[in-house]
């Protein structure tokens, strides 16, 4: 199936990231990502959005 360039650039990146190969990486995106991903053309919206710094939480303190 043809990847849209959106999903190509997903396969690219994770291809970047690891040692899978471009099929590899293919077959990783389909195990993890909803069904259709290679016909996406852009990010899907957030519907939440969650905040994680790397700080320490000061609301334990002592």
């Amino acid at each position: 199936m043809q990847l849209t360039p959106y999903a190509q650039s997903l396969v690219d990146d994770l291809n970047k990231r690891s040692k899978f190969g471009d099929i590899g990486c293919q077959i990783f995106l389909d195990t993890h990502l909803p069904e259709g991903w290679r016909l996406l053309e852009k990010a899907p919206e957030a519907k939440e959005v969650l905040s994680v710094s790397n700080g320490e939480d000061d609301d334990d303190e002592e």
